[in-house]
């Protein structure tokens, strides 16, 4: 056996392994409290791009009139509507909502107090003769937004507000209950209620996915492998990366969020390909009746440097995410480049070890590798170039079609019972996710001219199919006069004092009703505008619309739907960045380990191609670019380039020992393996499948696009490349 740095560690990894392998059970332990540690965080403000001016209007907002996070409940009222039973049971509701802690206002379908027969009375205390001119009063009131007729059904509404203290889940939960508890149909919608929904898919994401691809890998890995006990030891790097990772979150971070919780799928799913390779080459070393302790060693001196670079372009890849002015995203790149350098040190260090102490190993030489290799070597030379023009040329019209949008509503599959209530919800009130405008004068704000403005843009809004539902005080107060002066023209009244008069009259019927809309000691009101979706086109003319009406109002558009579309718009320059410093890392690194700039250039050829097809793929499947979208390039690059490292590392292995054919021999090293990773990889992100979020099903398309495209020209368009080159020079 050779007396060089390999075989003194493989030595070493043989003397001192039991005491690792003890220091690496006392992590394990640390890491599996650090996963007790872990809370789950559902706001979408980690969504939030740095120095967004949407999240100071939201602030302002909120500072102004308090929470104004909104729930909003549809129950369907059984026949007969109109009984004294029926009202009774909207009273209790309401009641019981606005006990809630965390609840500051509940905007209940029928108030306590109503104005009836010329005076204010207790709704609870009229007459079953009187509750048919309660019903027609409030469907007049509210303009059916109290008790509202669709498709002949009618539905009691509830605006619930929300302080924003207490979790939104907790508050969720116990209104789903009371609803519940009177046995009623109801659908939800709602910026907290989405929120809600997150904390139960991150938990699946986190008790389910991992495990479900590790199990798929498997399969996948043991068909290349041939020995189910080696199969497992290729696969417990990235289990075991995954597990620090998680619990090393728990310990620094206290939580994770939708964003985070891909990180372990990410770490087992691509830190899983250095412990394919490492098994791959000893096993074949073994089929061959080699001593164990040489074939590590061998293989370490084959592939150890490889595996150190495929972990480091990984890394790179994930932190080129920090490019991107989000949060959220910064932290995934970061807790995800841990992961994989986790994965990579067990490879180096552990994996060796378990193969050094394993008794009875099994092993085998398998004819699938020779069959790989014999497809692979007939895609070479001209064939290969064409290969690469043609994805060049079908997928760069696609690169044209790409768009930047991303909702919180488009998060969720349209499967999910969530995105079916949300939708029911729009159905009936023509939207379902409230946007608030906020404005100022410095006149009265019950004045008519103030009045008027907001209602010509409310009804400029609805004429325009953007918001056919908004409500505001002076549409409140229009709605009271029409009730009580049939005679006169529909309108808001032109006297101030009538206009505080009517006012006066709703603030009877529920307290908090005026001061939802307005704050007449700050000088300020508020619309709630129900757009019809949260498409990029819809919020850029509503935005249009409010700006026309901004000269005298100071408008304040708010809304946790504007502070994504932010994130989308800024998404393309940052992607572009954040994409051109991974690649020129990886291209970096490559001349460095290569120590031939000409093969470094080789080396990334696969990836440019893989890229141009990865983002013209997005194109013509009309998947959106987002911030979960968006990590994909750098990871094409991370991961991407692995393959091409594997190859050309061996290339300079065997050309330096003199090999007659050192391009050919490489290529029958790694084809089987590489081949074997990238539809482990794939398959092994096929897992997210079972996810209820949409983005999770686009990046399992985007990674089998990468992974097919990376594997496949890194085995046939470099060695190309290469075999040109070496032609040239002789």
């Amino acid at each position: 056996m050779k007396n060089d740095f390999f075989s003194r560690y493989t030595l070493f990894l043989e003397k001192r392994g039991k005491l690792l392998m003890v220091f690496l059970a006392i992590l394990m332990i640390f890491s599996i409290v650090g996963f007790t540690r872990l809370g789950i965080v559902t706001d979408f403000k980690v969504f939030m791009p740095d120095h967004s001016r949407y999240i100071k209007n939201i602030e302002e907002m909120n500072e102004v009139f308090g929470g104004s996070e909104q729930l909003v409940y549809l129950l369907h009222l059984q026949d007969p509507v109109n009984s004294i039973e029926t009202v009774n049971t909207l009273l209790d509701l309401t009641e019981n909502l606005a006990r809630i802690e965390g609840v500051v206002f509940v905007g209940g379908p029928v108030p306590a107090k109503i104005f009836i027969a010329g005076k204010t009375v207790n709704t609870r205390d009229v007459s079953p003769d009187q509750v048919n001119e309660i019903f027609n009063f409030l469907s007049a009131l509210m303009d059916g937004g109290g008790i509202i007729k669709k498709d002949e059904n009618h539905y009691a509404s509830f605006q619930i507000i929300l302080d924003g203290i207490i979790s939104n889940r907790e508050v969720v939960k116990k209104a789903n209950t009371i609803f519940e508890t009177y046995g009623e149909d109801y659908v939800i919608s709602g910026e907290p209620y989405l929120e809600a929904m997150i904390f139960d898919y991150i938990l699946r994401l986190l008790l389910t996915l991992p495990p479900f691809a590790l199990f798929l890998m498997l399969l996948v890995f043991r068909w290349r492998i041939g020995s189910f006990r080696a199969t497992a030891l290729s696969m417990f790097p990235a289990a075991i990366g995954a597990a620090i990772t998680v619990g090393g979150i728990g310990w620094t971070l206290g939580n994770i969020t939708f964003i985070t919780a891909l990180v372990p799928i990410f770490v087992i799913v691509m830190g899983s390909a250095d412990g394919l390779h490492f098994t791959s080459h000893v096993i074949d070393g073994l089929a061959m009746g080699r001593e164990k302790k040489e074939v590590v060693g061998e293989t370490l001196r084959a592939v150890g440097n490889p595996m150190i670079m495929t972990t480091l372009t990984t890394m790179v890849g994930f932190l080129s995410m920090l490019f991107i002015k989000s949060q959220a995203i910064r932290t995934m790149g970061i807790a995800a480049s841990f992961g994989i350098l986790a994965a990579g040190v067990v490879t180096w260090v552990f994996l060796p070890v378990l193969f050094l102490h394993v008794p009875r190993l099994e092993s085998s030489k398998r004819k699938e590798a020779d069959g790989i290799y014999h497809f692979i070597s007939r895609i070479k030379n001209i064939r290969a170039y064409i290969l690469a023009v043609l994805l060049i040329l079908v997928f760069i019209p696609g690169i044209g079609l790409i768009r930047a949008n991303f909702n919180m509503l488009s998060i969720y599959k349209k499967s999910t019972e969530v995105h079916k209530s949300v939708n029911a919800v729009n159905s009936i009130l023509g939207g379902s996710l409230p946007i608030g405008v906020m404005y100022s004068s410095e006149g009265d704000l019950l004045a008519p001219e103030v009045a008027d403005k907001i209602l010509l843009m409310q009804e400029e809004l609805r004429t325009s199919n953007i918001s056919e539902t908004s409500v505001s005080i002076y549409t409140l107060i229009s709605r009271v006069k029409t009730l009580f002066n049939e005679n006169q023209e529909p309108g808001y009244p032109e006297n101030p004092m009538v206009a505080r008069l009517m006012a006066t009259m709703l603030s009877r019927q529920n307290p908090r009703l005026i001061e939802t809309f307005l704050k007449k000691e700050q000088n300020k009101g508020r619309v709630v505008f129900y757009l019809k979706d949260l498409e990029k086109e819809t919020l850029v003319e509503f935005e249009r619309i409010i700006e026309k009406f901004d000269e005298d109002l100071d408008l304040t558009i708010a809304g946790i739907p504007y502070v994504m579309k932010d994130m989308n718009d800024q998404i393309i320059p940052q992607q572009i960045n954040s994409l051109l410093v991974a690649l020129a890392l990886v291209f970096l690194l490559m001349v460095l380990t290569q120590k031939s700039l000409r093969l470094a250039l080789f080396s990334i050829a696969p990836i440019v191609v893989t890229l141009l097809t990865l983002f013209g793929t997005m194109g013509y499947a009309r998947i959106d670019l987002s911030i979960s979208t968006g990590i994909m390039s750098g990871l094409t690059i991370g991961v991407g380039i692995d393959y091409a490292i594997h190859f050309s590392s061996l290339y300079r292995y065997f050309h330096k020992k003199g090999h007659p054919d050192p391009v050919t021999q490489s290529l029958k090293y790694v084809s089987s393996p590489v081949l074997a990773n990238a539809l482990g990889l794939g398959i092994g992100f096929t897992a997210m499948l079972l996810s209820p979020m949409t983005v999770h099903t686009f990046l399992v398309i985007l990674m089998w696009v990468t992974m097919i495209c990376s594997a496949l020209l890194s085995l046939t368009l470099l060695p190309s490349l290469v075999v040109h080159y070496r032609k040239k020079k002789q």
